[in-house]
């Protein structure tokens, strides 16, 4: 496990090259098991302008922030990602 004091607060953005709704979830549940202020949020293609502002309010908020990747690679296919605007 990481070295992350209790008194953080840690948020988790899950990118997905998928639909599910329910990707890196299990992940966070077992950080949650070591660690009691744990925020979630998902970054896949169902994620509005509305939903990446607001993680980008609650980024600036909290003590740390992990990005988990839950993105498939496929032989002779390249990734992208869309650009998240940063608001002021």
């Amino acid at each position: 496990m990481l070295p992350i004091g209790t008194s953080s607060s840690i948020m988790v953005i899950s990118v997905a090259d998928d639909r599910d709704g329910n990707t890196g979830s299990s992940f966070v549940r077992q950080l949650r098991d070591y660690h009691p202020d744990v925020s979630f949020h998902i970054y896949d293609k169902r994620t509005s302008e509305v939903d990446k502002r607001k993680m980008m309010k609650k980024a600036r908020k909290v003590d740390l922030v992990i990005i988990s990747s839950f993105i498939y690679l496929r032989f002779g296919q390249s990734i992208h990602l869309q650009a998240i605007s940063y608001p002021s």
